[in-house]
């Protein structure tokens, strides 16, 4: 039996399960870890051995590593810097494709390119900046940052849609001044995939499509049917704007199109 060919952590999630079901269309061979599988929040020398030494070249971490309940974010980060280090060094002879966000943008500037420097400003953007800044010590990590990612995903359905949908209200209210780089799941499933195949991969991409507002976004891609009753709204709050630009035009182009 041949050896698997990529490793995905977060294999059960809404983008991870879709890019393991791409994977798999695509013929590859994959092992896929859940966090039932391998516990991240526990001592390292717990981590199932086996899931780390297999002949994978590639390793997908798709997981958000979501934090323990019952650990504040203060606490949680050093031990987030302390985990994260000692997974990225066993894997340090792999190529290691890691899923990041916009939230890594405090949203005050953008459209943001790859080279623009971290400003989180919530707590989920803090982790991922992060691991971000322990992957940059690596030259075997690539990290692909998304915006909204929307669309029937192959293990879960689009959560963002769902919560519209169930929402009594007749109408619903879209942002104009708050803008994002949406991304269908399956697209950035394949693009992610078609990374595998690539040689050589920059330190830092951007995977989305055109600047749009959450306006835009809601009558265009995530609620066409129901355009008409989308009403524009301007954020009192003022704009925000975490938009993806590339420095990696043509990359880009050829995995998502």
């Amino acid at each position: 039996m041949n050896e698997p060919l990529i490793t995905l952590f977060g294999s059960m999630g809404y983008v991870g399960g879709t890019i393991a079901t791409c994977a798999q269309s695509d013929g590859q061979n994959v092992t896929t870890i859940n966090s039932s599988d391998f516990p991240f929040w526990k001592d390292a020398g717990a981590w199932p051995g086996q899931l780390l030494e297999n002949s994978t070249e590639t390793v997908i971490l798709a997981a958000s590593f979501e934090k323990p309940a019952s650990r504040e974010e203060e606490s949680l980060q050093p031990l987030l810097q302390e985990k994260f280090a000692v997974l990225l060094d066993r894997l340090r002879t792999r190529r290691i494709i890691f899923l990041s966000s916009d939230a890594v943008f405090n949203g005050s500037r953008g459209p943001y390119c790859e080279s623009d420097a971290l400003s989180p400003i919530t707590p989920y953007g803090r982790c991922k900046a992060i691991m971000e800044t322990i992957a940059a010590k690596h030259t075997n990590v690539h990290v692909v940052r998304m915006s909204v990612v929307w669309g029937p995903g192959a293990t879960k359905p689009d959560s963002r849609r769902r919560r519209y949908l169930e929402k009594n209200a007749g109408h619903h209210l879209g942002a104009t001044n708050a803008f994002r780089s949406p991304i269908e799941v399956s697209r950035l499933a394949r693009a992610i995939v078609r990374m595998t195949h690539e040689e050589t991969l920059p330190d830092v991409l951007h995977l989305a499509t055109p600047r749009r507002s959450y306006f835009e976004f809601l009558r265009s891609s995530l609620l066409p049917e129901m355009a008409d009753r989308i009403e524009p709204w301007d954020d009192p709050a003022g704009q925000h704007d975490t938009s993806l630009d590339t420095e990696h035009p043509n990359l880009v182009s050829r995995l998502i199109n």
